[in-house]
């Protein structure tokens, strides 16, 4: 029966994926967007920021750790679909970009905030950073270049006068420019391909080992 298999198999792909850990995630960031989405902190711990920070600008770094979370995978060579693994991974990938996003956008929602395409960018950008560690380190560190880069934004992201931000520290700027869009456009389209080509590259080596052993 097709559909018993398509069904087994979709079980399979949400068991070895981090589905749940992801899961978690985007919900602590779609509750933190709805209980706090007209707060804005000034310290974070230890650590304390030269200006309040909006609420609605920090969700996305969760949201979208969440989202590059959920295309990492311990057990992807036992998957029957080799020739189709990465084309599938991909639209994962944006499948769970698009809840990210959503969950992050329930702040401005809520709160009638004009910051919407902001969030929009700042989830977008911070999974395009967040998703090259899949490869790059089994997605251990996954969350690291998404938060180091939120952190050094609120530490150093302003002037020295504090009257504006500096061109880098897009993820403060609660109006995005089109260059922003575009750049942002692109590093997401960009990250997704290189999550296409690594899987598949992984997958053929993984098969030549085996074919080397037997």
């Amino acid at each position: 029966n097709s559909t018993v298999g398509d069904t087994t198999l979709l079980r399979a792909w949400v068991h070895i994926h981090n589905a749940q850990l992801a899961s978690i995630e985007v919900g602590v960031a779609a509750f933190l967007a709805v209980i706090w989405h007209g707060a804005t902190i000034q310290q974070f711990g230890p650590i304390v920021f030269p200006d309040p920070v909006s609420v609605l600008l920090l969700v996305p770094v969760i949201s979208a750790i969440g989202a590059a979370t959920a295309t990492v995978s311990a057990l992807q060579f036992r998957l029957p679909i080799r020739s189709s693994y990465s084309f599938c991974l991909v639209a994962w990938a944006g499948l769970w970009l698009v809840v990210a996003v959503a969950a992050a956008e329930l702040g401005p929602l809520l709160a009638h905030n004009a910051v919407g395409m902001s969030v929009v960018r700042n989830v977008c950008l911070l999974f395009a950073i967040a998703l090259p560690m899949r490869t790059l380190a089994q997605g251990q560190y996954i969350w690291v270049p998404p938060t180091g880069f939120a952190l050094l934004v609120m530490l150093f992201g302003s002037s020295e006068d504090r009257s504006a931000q500096r061109w880098w520290a897009v993820l403060l700027d609660e109006t995005p420019t089109q260059q922003q869009l575009t750049v942002t456009l692109g590093a997401t389209l960009l990250s997704l391909a290189w999550l296409g080509v690594s899987s598949q590259l992984a997958l053929t080596r993984h098969g030549r080992t085996r074919a080397s052993r037997s």
